[in-house]
């Protein structure tokens, strides 16, 4: 199954808002090659402001020549499901990691995907220091009229739709989300960032240093990590070690597809312990019983017998 974890920067932005990310996921070998990581990029440049530029004459008219103003993000959002839709179309599984404006970006997407009663390969959302209520500092915009700052002020009419819409208080009944937040709530305070997640951590970073991991041991990466890897394989196999005897990996190359995956990963992260080619579990000469009872409880479920264990799985 292949999987997209797609990076979304905030305002002012661009890939290297992210720091050392690429280099830590590429060096990680939980992130196997069915793991794709992009980077979604769009205009937010905070460098020229409309409001500033007729001050500056004739020099200001040829810059506002340059320098065009910043789409909304509604805009942004529309920019985004083309690429989700075209760009990405190949992918089963889409995993949005997003900072700062960038989280409203991809929820406004997602509101309007699942307020048209869309299918979305969005299955996980991870948040860093999102202001989904704004944010005290676009008070600026009375002086520095960018678009989009305009738009992260508090009393905005774009956040207020946006969070009151149906679809966004009951996003996590449609895919997993985590968020992060920065303790401090110097740039995005507490209540804003955290709107009304139950998966919620806070840390002691800033609004730039939170996406910003220096290694795979960083508390920022781990718990990039913990949310993206599949929690299924890693429990599955953590299950067989520690509760089954090695009986029950027998050499076995046929065609049981019903664990494929699972298997797929067993042989990948433990080739220096079993040898190639391990398709599926077969019954072992001795203790039957206790072979189905130890068994069962991996999948959770009471089995005793194969033909139970077939019904259980799902085939």
């Amino acid at each position: 199954m292949s999987k997209l974890i797609l990076f979304i920067h905030g305002l002012g932005g661009d890939k290297e808002t992210w720091g050392n990310f690429e280099t830590i996921i590429q060096e990680d070998t939980s992130f196997d090659s069915s793991y794709k990581v992009e980077f979604y990029e769009y205009n937010t440049a905070l460098l020229i402001a409309k409001g500033i530029l007729p001050h500056l004459g004739w020099g200001g008219k040829l810059l506002s020549l340059v320098f065009k103003d910043k789409p909304k993000i509604q805009d942004v959002a529309r920019l985004l499901r083309s690429d989700i839709d075209h760009e990405y179309s190949g992918y089963e599984d889409i995993y949005l990691v997003v900072h700062s404006m960038g989280g409203l970006v991809a929820l406004k997407y997602l509101v309007d995907e699942l307020n048209h009663e869309k299918p979305i390969k969005i299955k996980k959302l991870l948040l860093y220091d999102v202001p989904h209520r704004g944010s005290h500092l676009a008070k600026i915009s009375s002086v520095y009229k960018h678009t989009q700052v305009l738009q992260l002020d508090k009393s905005s009419d774009f956040l207020d739709a946006l969070t009151n819409a149906h679809e966004f208080k009951t996003i996590e009944d449609r895919l997993e989300v985590k968020c992060m937040s920065c303790q401090d709530g110097v740039v995005v305070d507490k209540a804003s960032a955290q709107a009304h997640y139950k998966n919620v951590y806070e840390l002691e970073r800033t609004h730039t240093s939170i996406v910003k991991p220096e290694n795979r041991k960083d508390i920022v990466y781990r718990a990039f990590r913990e949310f993206m890897v599949e929690k299924g394989d890693d429990a599955f196999i953590e299950r067989i070690f520690n509760n089954l005897s090695n009986e029950i990996f027998v050499l076995l190359h046929q065609k049981h597809t019903h664990i494929a995956p699972q298997v797929a990963t067993i042989q990948s992260k433990s080739a220096k312990l079993f040898k190639e080619h391990f398709y599926h579990f077969v019954t072992p000469d001795t203790s039957k019983t206790k072979y189905y009872e130890k068994l069962g409880k991996l999948i959770g479920a009471e089995i005793k017998n194969a033909t139970e264990f077939e019904e259980a799985m799902g085939r």
